[in-house]
């Protein structure tokens, strides 16, 4: 819930303006927007949820209690009286942005558009604790403020080119164009301690850092060139085209930029003249796609070492630097290469709908977090992967019971299967499992496996045959066959899987004179 006195308000301002001369079209949209937060003074619920009721917040004279009595027990602050101490805690965030576009028509097939935004987010927040607040009663220091300022900056720009064209029966449209885009974030947080009592937040009432200042920056660009061409022939045979280069500087200094690509074929047969006398079928349409995808799962600099200066303590007057962790520069783009083959048929005026897909997506280079030993100093590392295959089918299909003026009903069910393997394993990780083999140092603890031709979702375990009666220890089933009552990770096989056989859902939607009925289930079988 809200707690008393927080608040949230927002205000903004923005105006848009567009001109046309001739061939040129402007349009430029500015604005401006602010929010300003304030926390409760009276702190979280469970302050409150952890007194009990009978315990009095006010004395005989109607005062408020600093400290309440326990009878019994040890005394506690009041968190009431602490809320009339004028802590606060408070933020303020600021939107500036700028867009800005113009198009130039050349013709009626062919145009031209430039577009630059600009953003600009900056925000602060203080956090006063009173020095006379409940939590100094047994401390040294008396008081807390915390402030912080951040800011964000962003720009966009692209340039595009459209040409669409009908010839005959043939319709073609193209789009080709780049894009750049920078971002760049600041934070700052500084933490002060022991102030006056009597309201005086400000910092320069504050006696002392009660920790050195934490300090963020990161910048992520990207650059990227794209074509795409829409083909249809008498709104028959359909045929999509795209390409994309795409740069970004989160990856490995080896590995900036990936292309992608993809091309799709399509047939609508309930439009070929063979099919005019068809009254049955009101769609007839196979189809098939194959391309190449990508992506980044994770945040700017994770693929190079980055270190962090050590302030809590010096060495003379000399601070050292600590790793944050591992970097990776052969990181590379996540890539999944789709092979999709589907049918939509809808017959009998629309009752009866079915689309159906067989699907096959190659993942290269999955990224994912690698768990390393103790030993390293470091929990996990970025890692690709290596190849994981996903290939299945699925199945939609509607049905409409009732289709009538005031009255319809509708069937919906689906299900899909999917299988998932691991292909291959890149060169890194095959030494990591080989290297894990050979260690004795987490001898017994369940160690994370890749393993070529077994699901990533497989559960490893070791097979236990029960508990052996002359000596009442548990008995496994080691890799080489033999019997052991000693649990070792090396010992571990796939004991099953966490894919299921079929998934899906099941729904019925009706409706009468305006009064609407829907009901969705979800099912899973096996796994």
């Amino acid at each position: 819930g809200v707690m008393k006195d927080s608040e949230r308000k927002v205000y903004g301002i923005g105006f848009e303006l567009q001109y046309r001369a001739g061939k040129l079209t402007f349009r430029n949209a500015t604005g401006y927007t602010g929010v300003n937060e304030k926390e409760s003074p009276y702190g979280s619920f469970s302050d409150y949820t952890t007194m009990n009721p009978y315990l009095p917040y006010l004395d005989d004279d109607g005062t408020m209690l600093e400290i309440i009595p326990v009878p019994g027990s040890t005394d506690v602050p009041n968190p009431l009286y602490d809320a009339t101490l004028g802590s606060y805690d408070k933020k303020k965030t600021e939107e500036f942005y700028n867009n800005f576009s113009v198009q130039y028509f050349l013709s009626q097939k062919l145009n031209f558009k430039a577009t630059l935004a600009l953003t600009r987010k900056i925000g602060n927040s203080s956090e006063y604790i009173s020095p006379q607040a409940g939590k100094y009663a047994t401390t040294t220091y008396k008081g807390e403020l915390t402030l912080g300022d951040n800011s964000e900056t962003s720009i966009d720009g692209s340039l595009f080119g459209y040409y669409n064209d009908i010839i005959n029966s043939h319709n073609i449209n193209f789009v080709f164009g780049v894009n750049l885009r920078e971002r760049k974030n600041d934070e700052e947080t500084y933490y002060l301690r022991d102030l006056p009592a009597g309201g005086f937040s400000s910092p320069q009432f504050a006696r002392e850092m009660a920790k050195s200042p934490n300090a963020f920056g990161q910048t992520n660009r990207l650059f990227g060139a794209m074509m795409s061409l829409n083909y249809t022939y008498d709104n028959i045979y359909l045929m999509d085209l795209t390409g994309r280069l795409d740069g970004n500087s989160s990856f490995g200094s080896d590995s900036r930029f990936a292309p992608f690509w993809s091309v799709g074929l399509g047939w609508n047969i309930h439009k070929e003249k063979f099919a005019e006398n068809w009254t049955w079928a009101n769609m007839l349409k196979i189809r098939a796609s194959y391309g190449m995808t990508g992506s980044q799962a994770f945040e700017p600099y994770q693929s190079i070492i980055m270190y962090e200066y050590y302030t809590q303590n010096r060495y003379r007057y000399n601070i050292g630097a600590m790793m944050m962790g591992l970097g990776n520069p052969d990181l590379k783009w996540q890539q999944t290469n789709q092979l999709n083959i589907g049918t939509d048929i809808s017959v009998l005026g629309d009752r009866l709908a079915l689309s159906a897909n067989y699907y096959q997506n190659r993942s290269k280079d999955l990224l994912t977090d690698v768990t390393l030993p103790p030993s390293l100093g470091y929990g996990t590392y970025r890692e690709n992967l290596g190849e994981i295959e996903n290939k299945g089918y699925e199945l939609e299909v509607r049905l409409g019971i009732l289709k009538k003026k005031d009255l319809w009903l509708n069937l919906t069910a689906s299900g899909i299967h999917n299988t998932n393997i691991l292909k291959k394993i890149s060169n890194s990780l095959e030494a990591w499992n080989q290297a894990q083999d050979k260690s004795d140092e987490n001898l017994n603890v369940p160690k994370v496996r890749y393993i070529e031709g077994e699901s990533i979702n497989s559960i490893w375990g070791v097979p236990s045959l029960g508990i052996n009666p002359a000596n009442g220890k548990e008995t496994y089933l080691a890799a080489d066959g033999s019997l052991t009552d000693r649990w070792q990770a090396k010992d571990q096989r796939v004991i099953g899987c966490t894919d299921p056989d079929l998934e899906g859902n099941l729904g019925l939607n009706a409706g009468w004179k305006g009064l609407q009925l829907n009901l969705y289930f979800t099912y899973r079988i096996g796994g």
